[in-house]
C-alpha cells in the first residue's frame, strides 16, 4: 500500500450526502470496504454514534463515503480493490508487515488481503472494484507502461477527482445520467491503471521505510539517510521517491517525530554540520567549499540562514576556528 498525494479534490465530494446510521441504508456488500462499518452491524451501536455514511452501487464499482470517530479495528479480506481517499483525519492500515500511513488529501489503494484500521476521527471515500473485473482489465492497460508512475499517478488522480465531483452533482438531481455515462466502466479502468502501477513498484522491491512499519521507524530511516547526504539535493520529492510514502504523510510524521517540517530539519542539519566544520575547518577550507560540503550551493542563501540561526557570520566563525586552532598549536 501506498499513499499517493492530490491537489485536485480537498474535500469529501459526497459530504452532504452523508446519512447517520440507521438512516444510512447499507447492503451487505458495503460491509465488505476496508471501512470500519463493521461496527454498525453490531445492535449495541447506537443511533447517536455520530458516524455518517453514502453508498452507491455503479454497476461495476461500489462507491462509499464514511465520517466517523476515532476507531481501531481488524478487518476481514474482501475479493474487491479499494481505492480510499482522505477528506479528513488520519489513517494507517497495516497488512502483515507493511504499514501506510495517509493524512487528509492522500488516496490510498486497498488489496483484497485483512488489514488493520486505525485512524483519527476521520472522513473518508472508498470505491471498490471487484478483484474479477479488474484481472480481466489489467492485462491490456499493462502495455506501454513505463516507469514514470509518479506522472501517471498524478494525471490519473487529476481525472479522477474530476470524476467524482460530476458524479456527486449529479447524484443530486440528474441520477439517472450516470448510468448512460457508464461512469463505472470509466472509474474501474482508473482504478487498474493505479493497482498497476503500484503493483509495479511493489515487485522492485521494498521501500526502506516498510520492513519495521510504523511511521516512527520511517523517519528514523530518513533521518539517518539525510544525516549520511547533507552535500545532496534533498528536499521532500527525493524523500518520497526513496520512501514511497506521500508528502503530506512524511510532513504528518516529521511534524509528530521532530515538532517540525522536514525542510526545516534538513536547513537545521545542514547549519549545525556547517558550524562544526567552520570551526574545525582545515587549512584548505574556505566558507564556500563548506557551504557546498552541507548542500548549499548559492553563498548568499548559506550567509542569510547561517546568520539568522547563529546570529554570526560564517567568515567570522571560520577565522574564531582557525585562532583557536592557532593557539592550541601554540
Amino acid at each position: 500500500m501506498e499513499a499517493w498525494s492530490n491537489t485536485l479534490i480537498h474535500a469529501n465530494p459526497f459530504e452532504k450526502h452523508l446519512l447517520p446510521w440507521p438512516d444510512c441504508s447499507l447492503p451487505a456488500v458495503a460491509f465488505e470496504a476496508p471501512l470500519p462499518l463493521a461496527c454498525w452491524r453490531n445492535a449495541a451501536v447506537s443511533a447517536d454514534c455520530g458516524d455518517r455514511a453514502f453508498y452507491r452501487n455503479l454497476n461495476q464499482v461500489q462507491v462509499l463515503a464514511h465520517a466517523g470517530t476515532a476507531t481501531t479495528m481488524d478487518l476481514p479480506g474482501r475479493d474487491w480493490v479499494s481505492l480510499l481517499f482522505v477528506a479528513a483525519g488520519e489513517l494507517q492500515l497495516q497488512q502483515g508487515h507493511k504499514v501506510s500511513l495517509a493524512v487528509a488529501g492522500d488516496w490510498l489503494l486497498v488489496p483484497p488481503p485483512p488489514v488493520q484500521w486505525q485512524s483519527t476521527s476521520f472522513n473518508v471515500l472508498c470505491l471498490m472494484a471487484p478483484l474479477q473485473q479488474l484481472e480481466g482489465v489489467q492485462p491490456l492497460l499493462l502495455q506501454r507502461m513505463h516507469a514514470s508512475h509518479g506522472a501517471v499517478q498524478a494525471s490519473l488522480l487529476d481525472m479522477l477527482s474530476v470524476s467524482l465531483r460530476g458524479f456527486a452533482a449529479l447524484t443530486d438531481a440528474h441520477a439517472t445520467v450516470l448510468g448512460t455515462l457508464a461512469l463505472d466502466q470509466h472509474l474501474l479502468r482508473l482504478i487498474a491503471v493505479l493497482a498497476v502501477a503500484d503493483g509495479s513498484q511493489e515487485s522492485g522491491g521494498d521501500s526502506p521505510l516498510r520492513p519495521h512499519g510504523s511511521a516512527r521507524d520511517a523517519v528514523d530511516d530518513l533521518i539517518s539517510y539525510i544525516k549520511a547526504n547533507l552535500d545532496q539535493p534533498l528536499n521532500l520529492t527525493v524523500l518520497q521517491n526513496r520512501s514511497h510514502y506521500s508528502r503530506r504523510a512524511l510532513q504528518y510524521a516529521f511534524r509528530e517525530r521532530l515538532g517540525c517540517t522536514v525542510t526545516q530539519w534538513i536547513r537545521a542539519q545542514r547549519l549545525d554540520l556547517a558550524r562544526r566544520l567552520l570551526l574545525a575547518a582545515a587549512p584548505g577550507d574556505s566558507v564556500s567549499s563548506i557551504a557546498q560540503a552541507c548542500g548549499y550551493h548559492a553563498m548568499g542563501l548559506f550567509s542569510i540562514d547561517f546568520q539568522q540561526r547563529f546570529h554570526v557570520k560564517p567568515s567570522a566563525l571560520l577565522r574564531e576556528g582557525r585562532a583557536a586552532a592557532e593557539a592550541g598549536l601554540s
